[in-house]
């Protein structure tokens, strides 16, 4: 199971505590090759099996922007983005690597009032991404996974 997601266009005016929404899927896909277990429509990880993930969003902020923004497990902070005010465009980045069960669910939320982020230019400057690294022993079930 792994993901890679990147923001179209720019997304201006994030409300607090606003999934950010990475609508670009490159991609999104399960141990079966099916689609995997991220929405591109409402920016949601839900995971498909029992197991240790790891994820990671890189986020640029608009212009002279100040920008704060958490990995989350459903609404439970994991991991802080946080870019201050600059000249020009800044850009962060964060990992988490975390248990999940399955159908719990992994979002970057947006953690301040009304501040923007860059969507693609070139290519993804903000972007989000998972993978399952192991899936838990279930009795039963010895498929390894890595």
């Amino acid at each position: 199971m792994a993901f890679f997601a990147s923001v179209g266009p720019t997304l201006e005016h994030l409300g607090m505590d606003q999934v950010i929404v990475f609508d670009r899927a490159v991609t999104n896909v399960d141990s079966t090759n099916s689609i995997g277990g991220y929405s591109p429509t409402t920016g949601v990880f839900t995971a498909p099996v029992d197991g240790m993930y790891v994820f990671h969003s890189t986020i640029m902020a608009h212009l002279t922007h100040l920008f704060h923004a958490a990995i989350c497990k459903n609404t439970t902070a994991l991991a802080d983005i946080r870019l201050s005010g600059g000249i020009s465009y800044n850009t962060a980045s964060n990992s988490a690597i975390v248990a999940l069960r399955k159908g719990e669910q992994v979002m970057v939320r947006h953690k301040s009032a009304d501040h923007s982020i860059e969507g693609s230019f070139y290519g993804g400057q903000s972007t989000f991404a998972g993978f399952l690294l192991a899936e838990h022993f279930m009795p039963g079930n010895s498929q390894v996974v890595g």
